[in-house]
């Protein structure tokens, strides 16, 4: 998946959007436990520091029964890992935020 990952940053890069790039964060969704239908991550699992040079950052999501349920979602009833992986994502995303 790094390769995949590596393509389209450098794509970007080619289209001359390294600043926009250099913004992003990379949202990495975890493979469910044995048993269940296997999902590779979104990219970059193997080697993140690879590509955490060229983004803000990358966080790995990992995978919830809890949510994969779909419906509505309480903080409650995610475990401590998975809340403490959204208020990394949250945390970087309004880091972007302008003061006002």
């Amino acid at each position: 998946m790094t390769v995949v990952a590596k393509k389209y940053f450098n794509r970007l890069l080619g289209l001359g959007h390294k600043e926009l790039l250099s913004r992003s964060v990379i949202v990495l969704s975890m493979t469910p436990p044995a048993g269940l239908t296997p999902r590779e991550p979104a990219g970059v699992a193997e080697r993140p520091l690879e590509l955490r040079q060229l983004c803000r950052g990358i966080v790995a999501i990992p995978h919830s029964p809890y949510l994969a349920g779909a419906g509505e979602a309480e903080l409650g009833g995610q475990d401590r890992e998975l809340r403490d992986c959204y208020y990394v994502l949250a945390a970087l995303v309004a880091q972007s935020f302008q003061a006002t």
